[in-house]
């Protein structure tokens, strides 16, 4: 079910990606020491109005499977062991998403990240239907007050679905 997820979130930003959020492109990994970031210079003004969003996960894990990224999008990519305060305030995301559990890091963990490093944006989780979400809200919001918390919800469950 992890990967499951993850290669959901991968599918969600392809879509992401067809909205014409074009600007940003780039893949940060520190794991393996590739960074690399351009900026489209044709398209200075549509990429400050548009948002930005980091998708942390298992990047070498999603291309392994052959998971295409997309590319042509104001989205960014990292693994959890990227997350620190100065790649937030290079990137200054909209909105961060993730998977609700990876191999090396739940939500939770994220979420305390994101709040230590002063994000203040939107933190948006990634997940099949699950039992009791406000459980899961209720405990982010008690220890990262700040963070603005909330779930995608994939399938046809009837469950609300946001970004």
């Amino acid at each position: 079910m992890q990967l499951q997820i993850q290669f959901g979130i991968v599918a969600l930003l392809k879509v992401v990606s067809v909205w014409g959020m074009c600007g940003l492109r780039g893949v940060l990994n520190k794991n393996g020491g590739q960074s690399s970031w351009e900026k489209s210079r044709n398209d200075q003004a549509d990429f400050k109005s548009r948002p930005v969003i980091l998708a942390v996960g298992e990047v070498a894990t999603w291309r392994a499977a052959g998971k295409a990224l997309p590319m042509d999008s104001q989205i960014a990519y990292a693994d959890f062991s990227s997350i620190d305060s100065d790649l937030l305030k290079t990137l200054v995301p909209d909105i961060v998403l993730s998977p609700l559990l990876s191999r090396s890091f739940d939500c939770m963990d994220l979420a305390q990240v994101l709040d230590q490093s002063g994000f203040r944006g939107r933190f948006r989780v990634f997940t099949t239907k699950l039992p009791s979400p406000s459980v899961i809200i209720g405990e982010v919001k008690a220890i990262c007050p700040n963070l603005d918390f909330d779930f995608i919800f994939s399938g046809q469950d009837g469950q609300k679905h946001l970004i």
